[in-house]
């Protein structure tokens, strides 16, 4: 390459790093504005339903037949079960929008964290069984490892509930390119051809019935970690269990640590 068009391709290669800038903001912009909508203007209709609803039942409801008393509590029900999924929708947006600050991240501290609340919380009949090494550090945001943390167990805590004898088992696979965190339990499961729905919006393993829910948290956890580079893997047996695989790339031990 000559001294006379080295300097053309640099012009070109930073044109091209600016137009990718530029597609990124506006795309990022869309999902604010998505955000926006969700939260604010998708919100009046629904208000509305449910208190016209409200009015029909306080106004006409000892008049009606048992028939339409159930459809009109069909109606509330629907308009709750939308605003549900409308957070979760809202939820999943805010992953894909917020900003990042990647750095090394102590692993055992953020799992210990978790599970002591999840122990002190509304899953104290869980037996936990948790296997991290204590120097081992991830590279990662820490807010979106913990929303993407926070979701897997919250998850091998509710299909393990019934149980009688529910454990959560957390282990580690590492090697010099690859950390894997291994969530496991003795829950529910899936079959295999539910797990690989499993991780995109709305889909589900088992009716909200059994087990209520919005279907967006492994959503959430899969977008969060792709967002840093890392993965989820999903593997269930129908009632023999689960096993959720977060693939995370490992930090240098020499590195400092920020909180």
């Amino acid at each position: 390459m000559s001294a006379v068009e080295q300097p053309l391709d640099t012009v070109a290669l930073h044109k091209a790093l600016a137009d990718l800038q530029a597609e990124l903001a506006a795309q990022r912009q869309e999902m604010q504005d998505f955000a926006y909508a969700v939260s604010h203007d998708l919100r009046a209709p629904l208000r509305h339903i449910v208190s016209f609803a409200q009015i029909v039942q306080d106004e006409a409801g000892p008049t009606l037949d048992p028939e339409h008393q159930s459809f009109l509590r069909t109606v509330t029900d629907s308009a709750h079960k939308l605003g549900g999924m409308l957070d979760g929708l809202l939820a999943f947006s805010r992953i894909g929008t917020a900003d990042l600050d990647i750095h090394p991240v102590p692993l055992a501290v953020l799992v210990a964290e978790l599970v002591d609340k999840l122990q002190h919380g509304a899953s104290p009949a869980v037996q936990w069984q948790v296997q991290v090494p204590a120097d081992l550090l991830v590279q990662a945001d820490i807010g979106m490892l913990r929303t993407a943390l926070q979701a897997v167990l919250d998850n091998a805590v509710k299909f393990t509930q019934g149980r009688p004898h529910a454990w959560v088992r957390i282990t580690v696979d590492a090697d010099a390119d690859t950390i894997k965190l291994l969530v496991q339990d003795n829950g529910a499961g899936c079959p295999t051809e539910a797990c690989v729905r499993l991780g995109k919006v709305f889909s589900r393993a088992h009716s909200a019935t059994a087990y209520p829910g919005q279907g967006v948290g492994l959503a959430i956890a899969r977008k969060a970690l792709q967002r840093m580079g890392a993965s989820l893997h999903l593997h269930g047996v129908p009632d023999a269990g689960f096993t959720a695989t977060l693939e995370l790339l490992p930090a240098a031990a020499t590195e400092s640590v920020q909180s």
